[in-house]
């Protein structure tokens, strides 16, 4: 006997879980940063390069690079440390010698980003609404589904 599985089940499961999925990564994320944020410790930092990422050719048709800051900054103990933004953009957010604001851990000077929401709090709460958002969806198909 052949068991056909309806779209009206099927669906919102994949919603719901996709949604928990990324609403609980989110939320680590966000524990994380802020238990980072909340222990690290403060300088001033300079761009000194960029880090280029090419973009693949669709079609024959070149695309945008992108370009992730690298920042260099003194540690509290006088050491001099490089790292390089994981946030990258087709449009330069800085400019080589801009002054930025670095957060770091004390014990690891290259566990190190740049003092902003975006590095900081963008990529967990885009998780957390897009998981809602999936869960809302999973759920309201399944009571439509229902009804």
């Amino acid at each position: 006997m052949r068991y056909v599985i309806s779209w009206r089940v099927l669906l919102p499961v994949i919603l719901f879980a996709n949604g928990a999925g990324l609403l609980v990564v989110g939320l680590a994320m966000l524990g994380l940063n802020a238990h980072f944020v909340s222990h690290a410790a403060t300088a001033e930092g300079v761009v000194v390069a960029f880090t280029e990422y090419p973009g693949a050719p669709r079609n024959g048709v070149p695309a945008n690079s992108t370009f992730a800051p690298v920042i260099a900054f003194r540690s509290a103990d006088g050491r001099d440390i490089r790292f390089r933004s994981p946030h990258a953009s087709s449009r330069l957010a800085y400019a080589a010698g801009d002054r930025v604001g670095v957060l770091y851990a004390p014990a690891d000077p290259e566990r190190a980003m740049i003092d902003t929401f975006r590095d900081a709090w963008l990529v967990p709460l885009v998780l957390m609404g897009v998981g809602s958002l999936l869960l809302a969806a999973g759920t309201g198909i399944r009571a439509i589904a229902k009804w």
